[in-house]
């Protein structure tokens, strides 16, 4: 089991670091993201896509 946190959701979105190949790897059913992650990327995702 994964627990990504907030920069790493951010650089999926950007395809940075190969994240998706990583999660690919072991299994999108094994990553997760808590209740604080899904707050910051409602917050911080539109602005983060920009930098």
């Amino acid at each position: 089991m994964y627990l990504l946190d907030t920069n790493m959701v951010i650089f999926l979105f950007k395809g940075r670091y190969q994240i998706n190949q990583k999660i690919k790897q072991v299994g999108l059913e094994n990553c997760f993201i808590s209740e604080i992650t899904l707050a910051e990327l409602k917050l911080l995702l539109p602005m983060a896509l920009h930098w």
